[in-house]
């Protein structure tokens, strides 16, 4: 005699499983950006933004750190220092400074992020990407870039930088490749 047993099978919606699949697919792109934007290895270039006054290098990222040197865009020798974001850490950037002038090395220190932005290297439509690649997709586009409009710098991975910008009363955020960034403080690099 055999004995028969049925199974009691449970059916899943199709929306719950749709759900399911789409968090997951979220959590491994999340992942997959993650992974990319090692702050070790940035080494993205940027300028201090137009102030005319003295700006601290901190030993360590917070402003009740010590003081160990101070830059400022020098207008009168046209002497503009060129920054190297090497780590973004608390709404500071570690940076190495080099002089326009001769490019030799200056010092190094923590400076508050928001002093520091980036050029358009072209005037032409450049694309903001989701991570920093060419295969993460856009995530959005600036229409009309403009020389002398310094990107905001929120970070940094490799040479690619995750910029913040307003055009057109919409705020714009992504990561721009470094062949669209100009770190030129003379002229435009196109």
């Amino acid at each position: 005699m055999t004995v028969v047993r049925f199974l009691r099978v449970r059916y899943i919606p199709l929306i719950q499983i749709m759900k399911f699949y789409f968090i997951l697919l979220i959590i491994l792109i999340s992942g997959a950006c993650n992974g990319l934007t090692d702050k070790k290895d940035c080494r993205g270039s940027c300028l201090l933004k137009p102030i005319q006054t003295y700006i601290y290098l901190y030993k360590s990222p917070s402003v009740t750190s010590q003081p160990v040197d101070s830059i400022i865009n020098d207008t009168i020798d046209e002497d503009y220092p060129i920054l190297m974001i090497t780590d973004i850490k608390d709404g500071f950037a570690h940076v190495e400074i080099r002089s326009d002038v001769d490019s030799t090395f200056k010092q190094a220190g923590w400076i508050m992020l928001n002093l520091l932005g980036i050029n358009p290297a072209t005037t032409d439509m450049i694309k903001l990407y989701k991570c920093p690649n060419n295969n993460s997709g856009v995530a959005c586009y600036i229409e009309s870039p403009s020389w002398g409009c310094l990107y905001t710098i929120i970070d940094c991975s490799n040479e690619w930088l995750k910029i913040r910008m307003k055009e057109k009363g919409v705020t714009k955020e992504g990561w721009i490749s470094p062949a669209d960034q100009c770190d030129n403080p003379y002229s435009a690099c196109n």
